[in-house]
């Protein structure tokens, strides 16, 4: 800037392109991905009983912003060691089977948008071939899909594609799906009624003790029923109505 405050003469170069660090900063809440406890299980059980790399389904519902995983399926698949392909042979043998023996058959085939798998004990981040696979499922249905990596080790890692924003969210939030239940209510209900009785609540008595030198006891005989659990008997009391002076009241 010259003496005089202002900017010096500069022509302007034509604008170029530059590295561009294209961040995403979203402006809600970003979905959680919830597992029903019957899916829960079903996984936690695939992965605990196969020595191995195994993959498997599931049917999802959204729930509000988020999904809902509530069944899981296991299809077909070549599976070894260090991985697990899901073929399109295996998926339409799965899609045959389950529209032929489920009245709701063809509706579960349709909410397929969950695919998981295990690492066994490596870790959970997804390997170029589980990129290449997500890919191919996602592009069979054009609105969202989401992966699960697990294992041994009792890691989960979720991966969101949603489509139709045209974003992936990466290690997602998951959380159990476990809604209050309300089948034992009348059971309790009924316990309750015929088992419980109140009590009615009885007047206090007024106060009529008094501190005494007596030793061994605070309260006269026979008050609020304290007389025999501090060793107070007809003995004691009589004792005390000698030693009071004549004529005065307790």
């Amino acid at each position: 800037m010259s003496h005089k405050g202002q900017w010096p003469e500069t022509p302007a170069r034509p604008f170029f392109q530059h590295q561009f660090g294209q961040r995403v900063e979203p402006v809600f809440d970003l979905p959680r991905v919830l597992f029903s406890r019957r899916a829960y299980e079903d996984m936690f059980h695939l992965v605990d009983l196969v020595q191995g790399e195994v993959g498997w389904i599931g049917t999802v519902e959204r729930a509000g912003r988020d999904f809902l995983v509530r069944e899981i399926f296991l299809p077909a698949q070549e599976a070894h060691a260090m991985t697990c392909e899901l073929t399109a042979e295996g998926l339409a043998a799965w899609a045959s089977e389950i529209i032929a023996s489920r009245e709701d058959g063809l509706a579960v085939a349709n909410s397929i948008r969950f695919w998981g798998h295990s690492h066994h004990t490596m870790d959970t981040r997804p390997s170029r071939q589980d990129e290449e696979q997500m890919r191919e499922l996602a592009a069979e249905c054009g609105d969202f899909f989401i992966r699960a990596i697990l294992n041994k080790r009792g890691r989960l890692e979720i991966t969101i594609y949603l489509l139709e924003e045209g974003l992936v969210v990466r290690d997602a939030e998951w959380a159990l799906d476990e809604p209050r239940d309300n089948s034992r209510r009348a059971y309790w209900q009924a316990e309750v009624a015929a088992k419980i009785r109140r009590k009615p609540v009885m007047p206090a008595k007024p106060w009529r003790g008094h501190l005494s030198l007596w030793p061994g006891h605070l309260f006269p005989a026979g008050d609020f029923g304290f007389g025999p659990a501090f060793g107070l008997g007809e003995e004691a009391a009589a004792a005390e109505e000698e030693c009071a002076p004549e004529g005065g009241a307790r």
